[in-house]
């Protein structure tokens, strides 16, 4: 099963997903994430949340998909909208920062679900893919650990800040080096 297989499976297990009306794919790139969920949910309207450049592309993609729209903007300086029932973060720069909190939790409603894929590299030594991230750069502080960034909270200190902003954690699943944590807004 693929990467993207794997996560849309796993989120759809949950029955706060199979309820969900709105959803907002966080720095979601090709769009292809929101495409499935909606396949998954016939109930859901999915909005794809990126770089204005990349969403020129990303509409190719989705182009059939008429539950997928799109909104251009910088998730670290433009509002993401709100009235989200499902928030879906996969590998982008903000998945692992603390200063997404805030509009993560006035985005999603209560009793919504917050699903966010990433690589938390705690433990782990550098290595040569490491220095191959560390060659390329698109306008933004990485940290040494390829898929990491300048600000990155690690794993654990990832759940605690969920759990400070009224978040349940609902689930840690693994695939490969990646994590998805599922948490469920409480109030």
């Amino acid at each position: 099963m693929g990467e993207l297989q794997w996560a849309v499976e796993t989120v759809a297990q949950y029955e706060e997903f199979r309820r969900a009306r709105k959803m907002l794919d966080l720095g979601g790139g090709h769009g292809l994430y929101s495409v499935a969920f909606t396949q998954l949910n016939p109930n859901l309207e999915a909005v794809v949340f990126d770089l204005p450049e990349v969403v020129e592309k990303a509409k190719h993609y989705c182009k059939s998909s008429a539950r997928v729209r799109f909104m251009s903007g910088d998730f670290f300086k433009d509002e993401i909208g709100g009235g989200y029932d499902f928030i879906f973060s996969s590998c982008n720069p903000a998945g692992k920062n603390s200063a997404m909190f805030p509009k993560i939790c006035n985005a999603l409603n209560s009793g919504g679900i917050y699903a966010n894929k990433q690589f938390f590299w705690d433990d782990c030594s550098l290595d040569l893919l490491d220095l191959e991230w560390n060659l390329w750069n698109f306008g933004i502080e990485k940290g040494e650990k390829r898929f990491t960034f300048k600000g990155d909270l690690s794993l654990d200190e990832y759940l605690k800040e969920l759990e400070k902003h009224d978040f349940e954690i609902l689930g840690i699943h693994s695939y490969g080096d990646q994590k998805m944590i599922v948490a469920r807004k409480t109030k």
